[in-house]
């Protein structure tokens, strides 16, 4: 059984308490990658050949420190049976029993009330963790960071900026009004942890201990990268065109009414 799931939101500190998590001595997360993407392939065509292919990447590095997980690990890569259930519960077989069991994938937050729905029949009694930040920027930084990856893929920085932001998933990812009523429909207020993304800089030890408590863990005082900014978006300062900014202020706009309604006022302060 999978205990927990880190559902996003992307650009939101999703890896900084992932970094957090795998250092506490009750936790278990697949050890040759951060993002399974399972979920999110399944629902939001994010790409499988190239999901295997991240994991095959990084899962040499694995087998070279144990190579008695080849037979494990080929299951992993097996294409005709990626992508199922048995596929992912498999991911999470050789973990110690002892272990409370999860991943982090930012964009299970946008799969959908079908994708939560299926979530909800696999996993019951999962435990869900949704980092709430700003609409405005981190969306800003979501286009920042994919702006640097188009460019360091095609060594070009001259393209159409503005179809970045126009693709249907780059809205989707920030659409926290769409999002987690899909979620909600499915699970028990109770399951889900919404943090906000301020608390990560200003009490990093009180979001720790929240996701202890919400997750079952014993108190942990060793965590080692409480106060160190972990994924940050490379050039985070940079300039984006007016047009783009304008763009993205008017898709985010909506967003802020449904957060005060949703969590109130003082939360809404807290997730900048």
């Amino acid at each position: 059984m999978i205990d927990f799931l880190c559902i996003g939101a992307q650009k939101a500190g999703t890896t900084w308490l992932i970094a957090n998590l795998k250092k506490h001595p009750r936790i278990w997360t697949p050890p040759f990658v951060k993002e399974l993407h399972y979920f999110d392939s399944v629902y939001l065509d994010y790409g499988k050949a190239r999901v295997l292919k991240i994991y095959q990447k990084r899962g040499r590095t694995m087998l070279e420190k144990n190579p008695d997980r080849k037979e494990y690990f080929e299951r992993v890569l097996n294409p005709d049976f990626a992508f199922t259930d048995d596929w992912y519960q498999h991911i999470f077989s050789i973990a110690p029993k002892n272990k409370i069991k999860g991943e982090c994938t930012p964009l299970y937050s946008a799969i959908g009330e079908a994708g939560a729905e299926h979530v909800k029949r696999l996993l019951p009694d999962v435990k869900l963790i949704y980092i709430i930040r700003d609409p405005l920027a981190r969306a800003l930084s979501s286009f920042r960071m994919q702006r640097d990856n188009r460019a360091k893929l095609e060594k070009d920085t001259t393209g159409d900026l503005m179809s970045l932001v126009t693709k249907k998933l780059f809205r989707k990812r920030g659409d926290y009004a769409t999002n987690i009523p899909a979620w909600e429909k499915h699970f028990d207020p109770r399951q889900i942890l919404y943090i906000p993304f301020g608390a990560v800089k200003a009490n990093p030890t009180g979001v720790m201990r929240d996701v202890e408590a919400h997750l079952g863990l014993p108190k942990f005082d060793k965590y080692p990268k409480l106060t160190q900014a972990v994924n940050q978006t490379r050039n985070a300062g940079t300039t984006i065109d007016e047009a783009i900014v304008t763009k993205i202020k008017s898709m985010v706009e909506p967003q802020y009414a449904y957060l005060t309604d949703r969590f109130g006022p003082d939360f809404l302060k807290q997730i900048l």
